[in-house]
């Protein structure tokens, strides 16, 4: 009964998790001791340094690369990835990236980031990686690839870098808020076709040429016309 009223007032609470977390107990009598584990489930993750290491260590805080890799060991839930404002500073990649499962990117209290280097960020066949973005600029410059799309949420700025977008990413993107300069080919032989919505909510797309001007058709988005169009 006193070891029942003991464990019936432990508390615990963590302000930047690391998505599930294991507690160990080790009880003893002074002769014998046995250990027992309680998992906290969360799926949030918290960024919590800027050093990018691509070998999960939660002792030395946890990087971007490290949230993606907890992110993949977790099967279960939706992972969202929390970056604080001290991200205000450029963020470069230990390497390239895979994202095989639907993630969200939460940069809602960051302004004035870049992500570069790591080459390449590949997102997975039918994943999103969704981007909420509030204020502020945020910049990918790493290679974009795969067949997975991009959602820009928030009504801040998410610039992509990387000229070599075109020819390694044919999954879509969405943006319902905020804006999205695209960085056109050095011929400008190329356009995207985005998708956004109206105040209707009716999916139409914009078309970019280059220089980067936006036109918008006004014209609905067509079956045969996917989310990202390169011409």
């Amino acid at each position: 009964a006193r070891v029942q009223d003991v464990f019936q007032r432990i508390t615990y609470r963590n302000d930047t998790p690391a998505g599930d977390a294991t507690i160990l107990f080790t009880l003893s009598d002074g002769t014998a001791s046995t250990t027992a584990g309680v998992t906290v489930n969360s799926d949030t993750i918290y960024v919590t340094t800027v050093t990018d290491t691509s070998v999960v260590d939660l002792t030395n805080g946890v990087s971007l690369s490290e949230a993606v890799a907890i992110a993949a060991a977790d099967t279960t839930g939706s992972q969202t990835l929390v970056l604080t404002g001290a991200f205000s500073v450029p963020v470069n990649l230990a390497g390239s990236l895979s994202i095989n499962e639907s993630l969200t990117l939460d940069t809602a209290n960051v302004g004035g980031m870049s992500i570069s280097g790591g080459t390449t960020i590949t997102l997975g066949s039918g994943t999103t990686l969704r981007i909420k973005h509030e204020s502020g600029s945020l910049t990918i410059n790493s290679t974009l690839a795969g067949t997975g799309s991009l959602r820009k949420e928030g009504g801040g700025t998410l610039a992509l870098g990387s000229v070599s977008n075109e020819a390694n990413m044919s999954g879509g993107i969405t943006v319902p808020a905020g804006t999205l300069p695209v960085v056109p080919a050095a011929d400008g032989a190329w356009e995207y076709y985005v998708e956004y919505k109206t105040g209707d909510q009716h999916p139409r797309y914009m078309r970019v040429e280059r220089q980067g001007t936006w036109l918008v058709d006004g014209q609905p988005a067509r079956r045969d016309r996917p989310r990202v169009e390169h011409g």
